[in-house]
């Protein structure tokens, strides 16, 4: 695969999906469901058979959207319009974004939160969760910076470098923000427990996304009880 732009996690992302994919056109090829394995005379028929294959898996409505995004961008590689033939078609087959966007966060409610990041005696998990919402919160910093911040990143002066931003590569530009002294402090507490070398982790390593997520989940579910 010939690399063009996007992050490393990205390209990643994308080959396995791609591997994933061959293997699964390969498997219907093999058994007789689709005529052919070549997207260049894929018809709309094979289309409609892989991708009803594929929902009856129950993806999520983005990954459906990324498989039929990616399908669509080979098949029009090869001058073959067989996806776009196969969604008009078959409309029920195409994706359907189900995102929506939250609301900002309310006065209240963002006193709420503070109220809980700023509580003492705050331990284990709930101290992790914390100071991940901490510094997103305080600086700004999206869930794959949080993911990918270390420790060596923040200075003694409370500059945190965000070198691994969103669109690196393309259109991020890494950046320097500061940690609010409100936050400080409990990010004091939580550098005192034994941790890996990424800014927010695990003991035996680095913060998945998942995990960035859920400690933004939990911390959320604690603020408002």
């Amino acid at each position: 695969m010939t690399k063009l732009t996007g992050s490393e996690a990205t390209w990643a992302r994308e080959s396995r999906r791609l591997a994933r994919m061959g293997r699964d056109i390969r498997a219907e090829r093999s058994s007789g469901l689709i005529s052919t394995m070549s997207p260049a005379i894929l018809t709309p028929e094979d289309i409609r058979v892989h991708l009803t294959a594929r929902r009856s898996l129950h993806y999520s409505g983005s990954e459906y959207s990324h498989e039929v995004s990616t399908l669509t961008a080979i098949c029009d590689y090869c001058d073959n319009p067989a996806v776009r033939i196969c969604l008009k078609k078959y409309p029920l087959l195409r994706p359907v974004s189900r995102h929506v966007r939250l609301d900002s966060l309310s006065a209240e409610d963002y006193d709420k939160l503070l109220d809980f990041l700023l509580r003492d005696g705050l331990a284990g998990a709930k101290l992790r969760s914390a100071a991940a919402v901490a510094v997103s919160l305080g600086c700004g910093l999206r869930t794959q910076e949080l993911q990918y911040a270390v420790r060596a990143d923040l200075g003694a002066d409370w500059v945190l470098k965000v070198e691994h931003v969103k669109g690196r590569g393309t259109y991020g530009e890494p950046r320097s923000v500061i940690v609010p002294p409100l936050f400080r402090p409990l990010l004091v507490r939580y550098f005192e427990r034994p941790c890996g070398p990424a800014l927010i982790s695990s003991v035996s390593g680095g913060l998945a996304i998942s995990a960035a997520t859920r400690c933004v989940r939990f911390t959320r579910s604690n603020s408002w009880r």
